[in-house]
């Protein structure tokens, strides 16, 4: 995402002077990675690693740039000046972003205004990270409008360690003046710090359970814990002294290099493709392991040599130079042009929709403001849109735009009434269908069909708020009515709350324990607390819809409900990453638990789009459909 430090014309630094091959065809693979995750493309499910990329990329070149100019003769750590080039580089290509972004809320996100105007705040001060944090945002939340900046906490991360880290750097460089000692000391720091990151990230998501037994989203989120790659990072720029940058070239790469290079690229891009989310291994030590494994590959790609030319080939390293604007403007893109929601588009069209702005935008972004500023500074690239005809109504037009931006989302944040629940979008039961007069029951579990994502993370319905328990006291008739006398309890997430029309017309009473964006970990948690004292004669478990499950807490919880209590357990259809390891999980668990009756959502519904709102959550066919194949499971049809 970043790039060196920008100067201004005519200065000459030896980090300027100097372009390191290689970096921007590595910076390209992350940011893809990054917006294909994004896009939710099956082959792409760690695609989310990519800001791990990034961090070992920048913690590479910063302290390259820090120790070089250290290192040289009657050299030292310049703070006005490496802050003032890193503002330069960041701030005002953000702020436009910023602006676009607001102005997307108040016209299409009036809902989420005052959860967002916190965000802004957080994202303007580079605290998004711990912003997330104090207020238990959870990264890996799946549905409904996701906030607009969140990719911004990444930002957050890089930008405390901006701060800190040439502090650090200009601490040891006047406690030790002996160059050995200096390195040394440089050495221990990194390698230290970032062992130390390492076991914040692997005992803190242990001790947590995370992430099947708790959200991960505080040690993904924190910068204690996600720092490991930019100390990496640093450790490798110290170790070469700061070469390539203005101090001794670096050498020519070997044979072996080259082929130590291809192989951890090849190993880096199997991780963007197989490592999921929900990977116990990659939080206790996956992360630290890829950090590893992306500074093997900085060092062999930096070396002059065959794959350092091929990673700076065209349109590779073009995508690396633009790889900032890319990385701010997706998400935002993203949040705004959910399919059948924002626009009218679906599939490969919204997925082109959503690239074309993402790349215009960010195209925009790196001629007219991130270039000019990086060459001339902010004044400077200021005052030359004097000199373009343009200039005369772009100048203008972004005064009146900021007062614009500021004074109308005062003026919403004033008038909007605080909202009574999250500014989350919560699930509404939906209404059933009733059933045509040729209506014939279904049968009851045809066979699987192939997974097939149609959905993104960002696709979600906007829709008004539930509660998170209701009980039916009259029910209506259902269209069978053997089970009306029987009561139930359903323990889910949204899928549970927009299904619970269809419950309630075929059992006595249908107790929801759900909420909007439940994970499975504390719909387990709950069904556990509650298991013994269980009474009704059905237990309903619906789960998966927001990521895996961890089957031992799961069949533990089952084996706590009384023997009275019919125990059904429902497999999601989800078109997501995770839908087929949670249907195989789930159906683990009721192998090894008897008494377990299996409703068979995913294979039943799976080839009927139609029955879905967004993918996941049912429409009025939907609601009619699961009722009925959870009352043919109750009867044992």
């Amino acid at each position: 995402m970043r790039d060196e430090g920008g100067v201004r014309a005519g200065e000459q630094t030896p980090a300027a002077r100097k372009h390191v091959g290689g970096l921007d065809g590595l910076r390209a693979i992350a940011v893809v990675a990054v917006i294909l995750y994004h896009l939710e493309l099956p082959w792409a499910a760690g695609g989310f690693l990519g800001v791990d990329i990034f961090f070992v990329i920048s913690g590479y070149l910063i302290t390259s740039q820090l120790w070089a100019r250290a290192s040289a003769p009657g050299g030292g750590v310049d703070l006005r000046r490496f802050w003032a080039a890193r503002a330069r580089r960041l701030i005002p290509a953000l702020v436009v972003v910023l602006l676009a972004t607001t102005l997307a809320q108040l016209a299409a996100g009036r809902d989420q205004l005052t959860s967002y105007l916190g965000d802004l705040g957080a994202a303007a001060t580079y605290t998004s990270n711990w912003w997330y944090v104090l207020h238990e945002r959870s990264y890996f939340e799946a549905f409904g409008r996701p906030p607009a900046l969140q990719h911004l906490w990444s930002l957050a991360v890089e930008e405390q360690f901006y701060v800190v880290w040439p502090l650090v750097v200009a601490l040891i460089v006047f406690v030790f003046r002996r160059p050995h000692a200096r390195r040394f000391a440089m050495l221990t720091v990194c390698v230290l710090g970032a062992a130390a990151s390492m076991l914040v990230m692997g005992v803190g998501t242990w001790r947590s359970g995370a992430p099947l037994g708790a959200d991960a989203s505080r040690f993904y989120f924190g910068t204690d814990s996600h720092s490991a790659g930019l100390l990496v990072g640093a450790a490798l720029a110290v170790w070469r002294g700061g070469a390539g940058f203005g101090g001794p070239a670096l050498r020519p790469a070997t044979v072996r290099s080259t082929l130590v290079g291809v192989v951890a690229l090849g190993a880096l891009l199997w991780s963007l493709w197989a490592v999921h989310s929900w990977s116990v291994a990659l939080y206790r030590w996956g992360f630290a392991a890829l950090a590893l494994l992306t500074a093997v590959l900085v060092a062999a790609a930096t070396r002059p040599g065959v794959l350092g030319r091929v990673l700076d080939l065209e349109p590779l390293a073009a995508i690396g130079r633009r790889s900032y604007g890319l990385y701010l403007w997706h998400w935002p893109v993203f949040v705004f042009t959910r399919p059948e929601l924002d626009v009218p588009l679906t599939g490969t069209a919204n997925i082109a929709l959503k690239l074309g702005l993402t790349f215009v935008l960010s195209e925009l972004s790196y001629q007219l403001v991130e270039q000019p500023v990086r060459r001339l500074g902010l004044r400077g690239a200021w005052r030359s849109l004097r000199s373009h005809s343009i200039g005369r109504i772009a100048r203008p037009a972004l005064v009146c735009t900021l007062v614009a931006v500021f004074a109308s989302t005062g003026a919403v944040a004033a008038m909007s009434p605080q909202p009574k629940t999250t500014a989350k979008a919560a699930v509404t039961a939906a209404v059933e269908e009733p059933a045509p007069p040729s209506f014939a029951v279904p049968s009851a579990a045809p066979s699987a069909t192939s997974d097939r994502p149609t959905g993104s993370a960002t696709s979600a319905p906007s829709l008004t708020a539930s509660p998170t328990s209701s009980t039916s006291s009259s029910p209506t008739p259902s269209f069978d009515g053997r089970t009306s006398d029987m009561t139930m309890t359903v323990f889910g997430d949204s899928f549970a709350i927009g299904a619970a029309n269809g419950l309630h017309r075929r059992f006595k009473t249908a107790t929801l324990h759900a909420k909007e964006g439940e994970q499975g970990f504390v719909a387990v948690s709950e069904l556990d607390r509650l298991a013994p004292s269980l009474t009704t004669d059905i237990v309903l478990i619906h789960v998966g819809n927001n990521g895996v499950i961890d089957e031992v807490a799961l069949a533990a919880a089952i084996a706590k409900i009384p023997t009275h209590s019919v125990v059904v357990l429902g497999l999601p259809r989800v078109p997501r990453f995770w839908q087929n390891e949670v249907v195989k999980q789930l159906r683990s668990v009721a192998a090894r638990s008897p008494r377990v009756k299996v409703a068979d959502w995913y294979s039943l519904a799976n080839p009927h789009d139609d029955w879905f709102v967004d993918g996941v959550h049912p429409n009025g066919n939907g609601v009619r459909e699961y009722g009925n194949l959870i009352q043919r499971t109750v009867l044992g049809e």
